[in-house]
């Protein structure tokens, strides 16, 4: 029986099979079960048969499954069992359905344990919703044929052959296969077919003409019907049309679409990059007819490995990482596993080598897992160099009392190179050094050594260290500095013993000493300091604690040349700062730390919108002692302005710092502003194309504030010691 007849004659239909009856072997003792503790007579149960076996189905149909036993003597006894299924439901009476397609097992169990159940295999299928019968209409002359095909339409929507459909037909005949022979009498006529219940049909429309029917066109056909390129190769696919009459035609404008690559409106078909199997399709123009050609691509064949890189000089002991791809006959590559091997060294199964001791010319060769394919790449070792003898660079330094410097021994090898020795023991005279050379100079002066060894104490070398006391800081200049233009009005002058503390804002003043200030004294205060070197003994101390997060100031003072916001073409600063003693904490990763707050220039008139800033940085990071100055201009115009004239690190821990800054404004336009600045008495910057404004910031130099901020921007470490900053005396003055 068919899939299809099996669908058809079993739509309405519950399936049931005849019950055996038969007759119980004596030895039951009237028909009475047999106990499993108790002895077997003659004629026990062996096991259970189910019936049907084998069935097929369609989904919500009910299939009745029956059992009985099978004696020790052959005989058939009824029994009943417990019912079970793998799929769908069944009843205790053996009644089973299933509301899904699939195919399931049907079991039956007795109660005695010692006697095996059985199982009956069912196959569920989608029911019939319909049928299909093709082709829809014909045109034929008296007595031509045409040939009819039925397919069931099922519920899951998928088609699939019927066999048994029963055909009727006005206008001609036709046979139980489907063929149909027209009759002598023009006009238009029905094929019908029907399940054998008639619960389903479809009809076609048969048109008889008296003269010779004129051929149309009924089905298009593809050429090749199936091809197998490479990736990237092209085939030319050619259509024609099938007439009714059995002949050819030209198609016209046919419709190519494809999967897997492209396809030229001339059938011109380019394979893609993806191994797998596509599609070529054809239509006519008005969509009625189609066919398909299956395109199997491949991949190009490999035909060689290459082995990178192709040549390396190691030194003994040294490793590298070989890798090995495969090219294919059109230039791509593909990734390949290989075997490795190697000479003068070690090679691991991921082609990892280890150079061996011995100096030469040795090789890595890779073949092809599974292949014939082989690379070879050319490795020279170069024999172990040995340490020569060490140096200690600075080899001398000096330093104020508990002052630091880092020492760093250098190693030279018998090739000429030379090494960072990491592992040197370190000694010292005059004050201690730690297991990485930083030496931290004692309180007393003199000369003293320090000396690094190798681990093994078969080299060694020193450096000289000199402790000397620390240089009196610079005599205060008078009123003005030295390095102040003639002719220049005083705006302001602090000393840090008299700073207004009494609100946010105060302004106070006659003349040129106008100006309105503000302060935050969050982290920052005045503090008395008799090593002050303009007036002591009040200075302003800022701090930075343990823990405080990058790009964060200690405290704000601010200055503005008065209530109006005077401007200035010309700015002259002159102040003194000293960090602690011995050294500085600044950000690991950030280059510095804006140590002089800013001055104001560039701002949109009067507006109170930020223009530039100009601030003071100095540069490093780490823990230092010394620094240099920069000179950064920030927000419209961005510069770093470093030290141009004098490039040494002119500022010291634990000395009091004078400062002086002098700027003139450019003209809008032009980039002729100036920029000089001193340190201590010597000159470090000057500058003579700096634009400190343009034609949307125009406004001068106008306002003063004391920002010290630890580190700029990013994502650092908090700091993790407490230091400190001082300020003492600060004169600006300017012109209009």
């Amino acid at each position: 029986m068919t899939l299809a007849t099996t669908l058809a004659a079993r739509r309405h239909v519950s399936i049931q099979f005849p019950i055996l009856v038969l007759v119980a072997l004596a030895a039951c003792s009237g028909g009475e079960p047999l106990s499993p503790t108790t002895q077997k007579p003659s004629g026990y149960i062996t096991k259970v048969v189910l019936t049907p076996q084998v069935q097929t189905t369609t989904v919500h149909q009910v299939v009745r499954f029956t059992a009985f036993a099978k004696s020790s003597t052959g005989d058939s006894v009824p029994v009943q069992v417990k019912w079970s299924a793998t799929g769908g439901t069944v009843d205790s009476t053996g009644a089973f359905s299933a509301s899904q397609p699939g195919t399931y097992a049907v079991i039956g169990t007795l109660p005695d344990a010692s006697v095996p159940p059985d199982t009956a295999t069912i196959s569920v299928l989608p029911a019939i919703a319909g049928l299909v019968l093709k082709p829809d209409s014909a045109a034929l002359q008296p007595g031509g044929t045409v040939g009819f095909g039925v397919s069931a339409r099922l519920t899951d929507g998928s088609l699939a052959p019927l066999d048994g459909a029963l055909f009727t037909a006005t206008g001609g005949t036709i046979t139980a296969a489907g063929s149909y022979t027209a009759g002598t009498s023009a006009g238009t006529y029905n094929v019908i077919a029907k399940t054998g219940d008639g619960a389903f049909a479809d009809t076609s429309v048969v048109r008889i003409s008296a003269a010779a029917p004129t051929a149309v066109l009924q089905a298009v056909e593809i050429t090749p019907s199936a091809v197998t390129l490479v990736t990237g190769a092209t085939q030319r696919f050619t259509v024609v049309g099938r007439l009714t009459d059995g002949k050819t035609t030209s198609v016209t404008a046919p419709v190519f679409g494809a999967t897997g690559g492209t396809v030229t409106s001339a059938g011109a078909y380019t394979a893609g990059s993806a191994a797998g199997t596509y599609r070529v399709i054809v239509r006519t123009s008005d969509g009625v007819f189609a066919d398909t050609s299956t395109v199997k691509i491949t991949l190009p064949p490999i035909t060689s490995i290459a082995l990178t890189p192709s040549t390396v000089t190691l030194a003994a002991g040294a490793t590298q990482q070989f890798s090995v791809v495969g090219k294919r006959s059109d230039g791509s590559t593909a990734a390949v596993t290989a075997t490795f091997t190697a000479t003068g060294g070690t090679v691991t199964g991921g082609g990892a080598y280890t150079a061996g001791q011995s100096g030469g010319s040795y090789r890595i060769i890779a073949v092809q897992s599974g292949g014939t394919l082989a690379d070879t790449s050319a490795v020279t070792v170069t024999a172990t160099p040995t340490l020569q003898s060490i140096s200690v660079s600075p080899g001398s330094a000096t330093l104020n009392p508990g002052a630091t410097q880092q020492f760093a021994a250098k190693g030279k090898l018998s090739d000429g190179s030379t090494v960072t020795i990491t592992d040197a023991v370190w000694t010292a005279t005059g004050g201690t050094i730690s297991a990485s050379g930083s030496y931290t100079a004692g309180q007393t002066t003199g000369s003293y050594s320090v000396k690094a060894t190798t681990k093994t104490g078969s080299l060694s070398a020193g450096a000289s260290v000199t402790i000397v006391t620390p240089a009196p800081p610079p005599p205060p200049p008078p009123t003005g500095g030295g390095n102040e233009p003639a002719g220049f009005a005083r705006i302001a002058e602090i000393g840090f013993d008299a700073m207004p503390t009494g609100s946010l804002w105060s302004c106070s003043g006659p003349g040129v000493l106008a100006g309105c200030w503000y302060q935050t004294n969050s982290l920052a205060s005045t503090q008395q300091d008799g090593t002050a070197p303009k007036s002591p003994s009040g200075v302003y101390q800022y701090v930075w604690p343990a823990g405080l997060a990058v790009g964060s100031s200690a405290g704000i003072l601010g200055l503005w040349s008065s209530p109006n916001r005077d401007e200035y073409s010309q700015v002259y600063e002159s102040g003194w700062f000293k960090i602690p003693t011995p050294d500085l904490e600044l950000p690991q990763t950030v280059g510095g730390m804006k140590l002089l707050g800013f001055w104001s220039v560039g701002q949109a008139a009067l507006t109170g919108q930020v223009g530039n800033q100009i601030a003071g940085w100095i540069n490093g990071g780490g823990i230092q002692s010394s620094f240099t100055l920069d000179i950064r201009q920030q927000n419209q115009v961005s510069r770093s302005m470093t030290q141009n004239v004098n490039g040494s690190a002119l500022i010291q821990a634990g000395r009091w710092i004078r400062y002086e800054i002098l700027m003139t404004i450019n003209d809008i336009g032009v980039a002729n502003g100036t920029l000089k600045v001193w340190i201590n008495g010597t000159q470090t910057h000057n500058y003579t194309d700096v634009v400190w404004r343009t034609s949307s910031a125009p406004s001068l130099f106008f306002g003063r504030m004391w920002d010290p901020t630890w580190g700029g921007n990013g994502n650092v470490p908090s700091k993790t010691r407490t230091d400190y900053l001082w300020i003492d005396h600060v004169y600006i003055s300017g012109v209009r």
